[in-house]
């Protein structure tokens, strides 16, 4: 899973913070700037204390304390409320508990000390012995003093030397800034401007002369002397003033000549000429703070300083090459991160309340910004845009536009419809809540798009996309992408490239496009289509729609009742748990329903088609197509070609059609046709109807009571075990009974006959019949046609019907036999042989007149020729044994005579 939640306001996951909680309301100096040009400012500002101060302080003081007693001398501070005063002019003393009486400019924070430093002189170590030189400031409680002018060291470990006005308070500095120079941050290079000192891990550095920046939320950028222990003070002290409080300092303020016009976001235009720091705009040390007016502040010229907060109005803020921090807050606001063309750090853009519009960079080759529409929640709708560089932005409440630009960019949408564009670059786009649209662009990018109905496009590169809560649409775009839909019923759709889509929850639509995808449709009834390539769809738990299209795809509808088609290409199908249909149209296709009652169809070319459990229904089409029903009661139609017809267990329709088709009924009760072709139907275990139809066809019954129908042309059938009725129909067919009673119909044609062991009943039906009626007590029938009758072993009944018969008898072997129609008028024969001269001798034959019928007596073997009796010997042409003698015919060990 992604994790893209949005930060905390003030704090960026995988980022320094980019918002820190607002100060309280404070009074601002309305700075006069009507004369033009830098010069001294008239200053009008109310009291910034909010209650009556009793002291007397000279003017450009500036007294944070609302209970200080006064006194201080023209540019004191004192924080201190127990403070009794009398400190010299600049001083500024923060220790609750000094007894005073510092010399000028110093600022004594250390509760113990004895006073009596040297000018400027700003002593904040606990066991400093004092006697610092002018301007210096030592909160190292080790050091042994006798820094520089103006040198301040706050760290422990320092072994000194810093230039002047330096304050070096990192423990692992080395030391070594220019001028006035102390760098707190362990991970700043060092290298400030004169006078710089940065302790903010998180400050992006670039205070001008004279700044110590004790802060750790402070952006930075105070003027010469300063010394700024307040973290919640937007900077600014005046020269020499240590200022830990949140009020206003010092110094000259003015307006300078701003370039004429400058990049125009869409729906924004900038005014071509406007005033650089507007009329209730407030310079405080290295930062600009500006009025409940609209404003327009380029921070670019000589003498402004880094960092700029707009105030209530619409306001425009153009930042410059140094590391910016720039705040619009209230009102439609415009930030541009740098907009010279040279190129610089990272800026921290945050554009507060109001329609804002942000551009962390205007250049090429710039560096990481970060930006943010609101550091609270609000409905307001933002512009951000981050430019070059590795940006992270975040639209706040309202209908945001984010653009990350070049770089790899995080961009956070917040609340409210936003649209978010990564760019270039490999990216991450978070909507947060509301309807939103998130683009990519080139590069591997992460979108997620949370609650509300979204929009994501992860365009060129291979793309993450999670579509969250919500009824979305997510498309791939090119690449190998994978995209998660979530809750609610989506939209997929992969693009270009080998994709992986999952729809998750609801009902969704996957599309895969080009190239070899896989689609989950996940819970819901999902639709999945795989495009073009070979595609893996699974359908997850409901009735799904999954189809193929073109290419060698792998389909698994999984449980519920599915949708299965393949599409052009070798396919395998696999229908899953409940009642599937599956189709596999172009291809070789291989189909399997499993459980449940599946319908299948293979349609063109040779398809396997397996029914599995459950009553199924199989059609495979053209092709030379395997079909096997499996268990269940199932219906399998081969189609055109010569197919093999399975129907497995239970009570099966089989059906060939054309072609020479193998049909196995298998187990159960069976109805099988071959159609056209010459087919060959196996009934198997149970009582199975086998019907040949067209085509020399061959049934074989197997075991079971079964019924086989040769159908038109030169069939064989076989009933096997059981008790089987036997249909040639139209053809020369060969019948056999097989064992137990069996009934044999040659139907028209010259038919073929053998009754098998058992009492069976032969019939000729039209056409030259034989008939062998083999073991047991039989009954043969020609019918109409000159057939040939032959009881066999047992004791039979031979009638020839119409047309001249032959009943052929083996003394040797048959039984009791009995004919019912032999007709001198219609030629009838009977043709007496001996298999086994030896078993009988021909002149044993006696012929035996009982006025009815006349039997001939051969041993234990006879034939009674029914209502023959009464003309005995001269019916059959014959009045002694020698007459019978001459009747005799054949070869040594074979005697035949044949009565006519």
């Amino acid at each position: 899973m992604m994790d893209l939640r949005p930060p905390e306001p003030g704090s960026l996951r995988g980022g320094p913070a980019v918002g820190r909680p607002d100060p309280a309301p404070r009074p601002i100096f309305q700075i006069d700037t009507s004369l033009g040009g830098k010069q001294g400012a008239a200053v009008a500002a109310p009291s910034p204390d909010p209650a009556p101060d009793d002291d007397g302080e000279t003017p450009g003081g500036g007294n944070p304390v609302p209970t200080d007693p006064g006194g201080e001398t023209p540019g004191g501070g004192d924080p201190d409320p127990a403070d009794p005063g009398g400190e010299t002019p600049g001083g500024g003393d923060p220790v609750p508990t000094d007894p005073g009486g510092e010399t000028p400019g110093g600022g004594d924070p250390d509760p113990t000390d004895p006073g009596g430093e040297t000018p400027g002189g700003g002593d904040p170590g606990p066991t400093d012995p004092g006697g610092e030189t002018p301007g210096g400031g030592d909160p190292d409680p080790t050091d042994p003093g006798g820094e520089t002018p103006g040198g301040g060291d706050p760290g422990p470990t320092d072994p000194g030397g810093e230039t002047p006005g330096g304050g070096d308070p990192d423990p692992t500095d080395p030391g070594g800034e220019t001028p006035g120079g102390g760098d707190p941050d362990p991970a700043d290079p060092g290298d400030e401007t004169p006078g710089g000192g940065d302790p903010d891990p998180t400050d992006p550095g670039g205070e001008t002369p004279g700044g110590g920046d004790p802060g750790p939320a402070d952006p930075g950028g105070e003027t010469p002397g300063g010394g700024d222990p307040d973290p919640g003070d937007p900077g600014g002290e005046t020269p020499d003033d240590g200022d830990p409080g949140p009020g206003p300092g010092t110094g000259d303020n003015g307006s300078h000549a701003g370039p004429d016009g400058t990049r125009n976001p869409p729906g924004r235009t900038l005014p071509d000429v406007a005033p650089d720091v507007g009329t209730g705009a407030h310079i405080h040390g290295a930062q600009i703070i500006g009025a409940d007016t609209s404003e327009r502040f380029d921070l670019a010229l000589p003498g402004m300083p880094g960092n700029a907060r707009g105030g209530a109005g619409d306001d425009v803020i153009l930042g410059r090459q140094d590391r910016n921090q720039l705040e619009g807050n209230d009102g439609d606001d415009l930030i541009i991160g740098y907009a010279s063309g040279i190129g610089g750090e990272g800026d921290r853009l945050i554009g507060g309340g109001g329609d804002d519009t942000l551009i962390g960079d205007d250049f090429t080759g710039a560096t990481a910004s970060t930006l943010a529409g609101a550091d609270r929640p609000g409905d307001d709708a933002d512009w951000i845009s981050g430019g070059e560089g590795n940006d992270l932005a975040w639209g706040g409440g309202g209908d945001d536009v984010l653009t990350g630009g070049a770089g790899d960019d995080v961009l956070f949408g917040g609340t409210g419809n936003d649209a978010l564009s990564g760019g270039d670059g490999h990216d991450a786009l978070h909507g947060g809540e509301g309807v939103d649209t998130l683009l990519g662009g080139a590069g591997d990018d992460l979108l997620a798009g949370d609650g509300g109905d979204d929009l994501l496009h992860g365009e060129a590169g291979d793309d993450r996309l999670d579509g969250g809560d919500g009824r979305d649409s997510l498309y791939g775009g090119a690449g190998h992408d994978r995209l998660w839909g979530g809750a609610g019923d989506d939209m997929l759709r992969g693009g270009d490239g080998d994709d992986s889509l999952l729809g998750g929850a609801g009902a969704d639509s996957l599309f895969g496009d080009d190239g070899a995808d896989t689609l989950d449709g996940g819970d819901g009834m999902d639709r999945l289509d795989g495009g073009l390539g070979d595609d893996l769809l699974r359908g997850g738990g409901d009735a799904d729609d999954l189809r193929g299209d073109a290419g060698a795809d792998t389909i698994d509808g999984g449980d519920g009742a599915d949708y299965l088609q393949g599409g052009a290409g070798d396919d395998v199908l696999t229908g899953g748990a409940d009642d599937d249909i599956l189709v596999g149209a172009d291809g070789a296709d291989r189909l399997d329903g499993g459980a449940g009652n599946d319908w299948l169809g293979g349609y063109a070319d040779d398809d396997v088609l397996l029914g599995g459990a459950g009553d199924d229904t199989l059609d495979g089409g053209d092709g030379t197509d395997l079909l096997d029903g499996g268990d269940g009661d199932d219906w399998l139609s081969g189609g055109g070609d010569d197919d093999v017809v399975a129907g497995g267990a239970g009570n099966d329709a089989l059906f060939g059609n054309g072609g020479d088709d193998r049909i196995e009924a298998g187990a159960g009760d069976d109805v099988a046709s071959g159609g056209d072709g010459a087919d060959l139907l196996l009934g198997g275990i149970g009582s199975d109807w086998l019907y040949g139809q067209d085509g020399a066809d061959t049934l074989d019954g197997g075991a079971g009571d079964d019924s086989l129908s040769g159908g038109n042309d030169d069939d064989d059938l076989s009933g096997g075990a059981g008790n089987d009725d036997l249909y040639g129909d139209d053809g020369a067919d060969w019948l056999m009974g097989g064992d137990d009673d069996d009934l044999l119909d040659g139907g028209a044609g010259h038919d073929g006959l053998e009754g098998g062991a058992g009492a069976d009943g032969l019939y000729g039906g039209t056409g030259n019949d034989s008939l062998y009626g083999d073991a047991g007590d039989d009954a043969l029938l020609g019918e109409a046609g000159d057939d040939w009758l032959e009881g066999n072993a047992g004791d039979d009944t031979l009638t020839g019907g119409a047309g001249r018969d032959l009943f052929t008898f083996d003394v040797t072997t048959d039984g009791h036999d009995v004919i019912t129609d032999f007709s001198l008028a219609d030629r009838d024969q009977i043709a007496i042989y001996i298999s086994d001269p030896f078993l009988f001798d021909i002149e044993r034959l006696r012929i035996v007149d009982d006025g009815t019928d006349l039997h001939l007596v051969m041993g234990d073997a006879s034939i009674t020729l029914a209502s023959l009796g009464g003309g005995g010997f001269a019916v059959l042409g014959i009045d002694s044994i020698d007459d019978l003698n001459a009747l005799s015919q054949g070869v040594a060990g074979y005697d035949m005579v044949v009565f006519a």
